[in-house]
């Protein structure tokens, strides 16, 4: 009954599909775990991102009743932000954790996380290093679980999405009416414990809504809270590409009629040398970079319908850009 409750205030109302909410979505992820564990099948899984304000039980859900369920649980935050290298411990454990007290400090160590993310769930085969020792290739068919804080430094660590690793990551939302208060720690602790065996029981029985089935792989559909998502895009290195596209786009409007510029990369360079306010940083554009940037805007605009549209089309010669120009794209606009 107690964690019946929990699970049941828990996550906020937004819709996952048609009569399904997170909660759904959240048990059948976790059923398809569980039932991997309790009967020795190898079945691989999304990765799971719950986030959401302090103190709601994100750890508590994530290593007292996840972790409980599987077998035991693991912090991974030094291993997938490239700190630590020596990972033995990690592969002795069916589940990996990274609580909202770590983050990524960069972009760089987002990147590392997110490579190391996709390969947790795409690849059952893990090196392992232990110290004196050399590396060895381990199976591992356990699963992610990452926990954040709303504040900006927590979300610099949710994946960007991109078409890689879209269908690898479930994010969810835990809401702002979530209970504060929690039994002590002895006697919360040893009520989960309790009632682990038949909540493992009931999640045998439970049928997964039609709506949340996925493809054989995963064995439940990919989705990606939409404050999670504009987190990812906001904390990605192409949201600052986006910035300087934004001002070329207010700077180009004075100058052009069109409500669309098109150009190559290298066009586009020289077009932002033109103004002043870009000079700089048009000067420190690298092409190659710049292309794939412009590549990841593409897959945003086509995820969000409020971030401004890009397109490329492929000429065989090389790649042609189409940039929206319109106001109402512009950053300042949608804060307004």
């Amino acid at each position: 009954p107690w964690i019946f409750k929990f699970l049941h205030v828990l996550f906020d109302d937004t819709e996952v599909a048609e009569g399904c909410t997170q909660l759904d979505l959240f048990l059948a992820w976790l059923q398809r775990f569980y039932i991997a564990s309790h009967q020795h099948k190898k079945l691989s899984g999304h990765c799971l991102i719950l986030s959401g304000p302090t103190g709601r039980g994100k750890t508590l859900l994530s290593k007292q009743i996840v972790g409980g369920l599987v077998g035991g649980s693991e912090d991974a935050a030094s291993f997938l932000t490239g700190r630590e290298k020596f990972n033995v411990k990690l592969i002795e454990k069916p589940l990996w954790r990274v609580d909202d007290t770590s983050s990524a400090s960069d972009w760089r160590e987002n990147r590392k996380m997110t490579d190391l993310i996709k390969r947790s769930v795409a690849n059952p085969f893990v090196e392992t290093r232990a110290m004196y020792q050399n590396p060895q290739e381990v199976e591992w068919n356990g699963r992610l679980m990452i926990s954040l804080n709303e504040d900006a430094s927590s979300l610099s660590i949710v994946p960007q999405q991109d078409s890689s690793n879209r269908d690898k990551v479930i994010g969810l939302r835990i809401q702002e009416a979530a209970p504060k208060e929690f039994p002590d720690n002895d006697t919360l602790e040893a009520t989960i414990a309790a009632e682990l065996p038949a909540f493992g029981a009931w999640l045998l029985e439970w049928e997964v809504p039609e709506a949340l089935k996925g493809n054989s792989r995963y064995g439940v559909e990919a989705w990606f809270h939409p404050h999670l998502r504009d987190a990812a895009r906001d904390n990605s290195p192409t949201q600052g590409v986006m910035e300087k596209i934004d001002l070329f786009a207010k700077l180009h409007r004075e100058d052009s009629d069109s409500p669309i510029w098109t150009g190559t990369s290298v066009e586009l360079i020289g077009a932002m040398g033109n103004y002043t306010q870009l000079k700089v940083s048009s000067n420190s554009f690298e092409q190659q970079r710049l292309a794939r940037d412009l590549q990841q805007a593409v897959e945003n605009c086509q995820d969000n319908k409020d971030v401004r549209p890009i397109h490329v089309m492929s000429t065989g010669g090389g790649k042609v850009w189409m940039i929206n120009l319109e106001e109402k794209y512009d950053l300042t606009h949608d804060a307004q």
